[in-house]
């Protein structure tokens, strides 16, 4: 199923850094896709087809990996230096599916996913709104064989859709989509890419299980492409994301979710932020979190409302918001 020369693609992707996957990704989507744009945070490519196909760049070694060792028979590959097929899988997916079909979703590659979805945060600052026509988001980036995740967004129907082919739901903590799908409105899922073990030396990928994904998401992109009066797949946010999946623990008083650990807490501990790399969305903190990124956290003098920067305001000057300065 797999030839020398697709293990040697994957290894090449493993093998590079983070900058370099987005010129490796720049360059291969230059020679399909008409508007390519490439900044050091993403690459976005507009395709045809109202799906964004997304991965990130990163991977959370210093180093990249020198070392592989393949079975053929069990179709496993891994190094003892730890890999980086989170999300290198992910990457290499998107060029699988677009080297050997005539789909052209839009795609976009992130970097920082590890430290926190650093590209994806700036990519919606410069993007309030999604440039080209959306109907969802596709991320590939996620360990094992068929799940599918959709972390606290809650459209039942994008859920059944994407359960349709195969993928089976699960629980998971963050990703790009996060960030992308509250702040442009659209539904999202993180799709299964066959790694096991990331973040750990022992990571290893099942190239099987990845195939089986590319072919379920170019049914996925056949089926929108063939469907365009199919509407949008809104972003539907969960009262409490870890209320769902710990509900049977949780205390019916607790109605709210932290969008930073998941925690669930109630509405007297929740505190809302602006959070400025997202053009001004508000994300909801909980007591301990609000606490740890309070070093980052400016008041506005105008409106009184706390706003989550990247970097503090120094200034002896009274500072003012960018909702406040809009209105000015």
């Amino acid at each position: 199923m797999f030839t020398e020369e697709n293990i040697n693609t994957f290894k090449t992707l493993c093998k590079a850094r983070e900058q370099s996957i987005l010129s490796i990704m720049s360059s291969f989507l230059k020679t399909k896709y008409a508007n390519v744009e490439r900044t050091p945070a993403y690459v976005l490519a507009e395709g045809n087809i109202p799906v964004a196909l997304v991965a990130h760049a990163d991977t959370v070694f210093k180093n990249p990996p020198k070392t592989f060792f393949y079975d053929q028979e069990c179709m496993v590959l891994w190094s003892p230096e730890g890999m980086g097929a989170d999300d290198r899988a992910g990457v290499y997916a998107i060029m699988e599916i677009i080297k050997h079909s005539n789909l052209r979703p839009h795609v976009i590659i992130t970097t920082g996913e590890e430290s926190g979805c650093i590209g994806a945060s700036k990519l919606v600052g410069h993007y309030y709104k999604f440039p080209y026509e959306l109907k969802c988001l596709i991320q590939l980036d996620r360990r094992g064989n068929n799940d599918c995740v959709f972390y606290d967004c809650d459209n039942e129907q994008f859920e059944k859709f994407v359960e349709s082919f195969g993928f089976v739901t699960d629980w998971g903590s963050l990703s790009d989509i996060s960030v992308l799908a509250p702040a442009w409105g659209v539904a999202a899922a993180n799709l299964s890419v066959g790694y096991y073990n990331e973040h750990s030396n022992t990571e290893f990928l099942r190239f099987d299980f990845l195939h089986n994904t590319i072919e379920k998401v170019k049914q996925m992109l056949i089926y929108i492409k063939e469907h365009p009066e199919m509407d949008t797949w809104k972003y539907i946010p969960m009262i409490s994301y870890t209320y769902k999946w710990f509900g049977g623990n949780a205390n019916k008083d607790f109605a709210y979710g932290c969008n930073r650990c998941g925690a669930a807490v109630s509405e007297e501990e929740i505190i809302p932020v602006k959070y400025a790399a997202w053009g001004g969305y508000t994300q909801n903190l909980c007591m301990e979190c609000f606490a740890e990124l309070s070093h980052k956290i400016d008041y506005c003098s105008k409106c009184g409302l706390p706003w989550l920067l990247e970097k503090p305001v120094v200034t002896k000057e009274k500072w003012i918001c960018p909702d406040c300065r809009k209105g000015l």
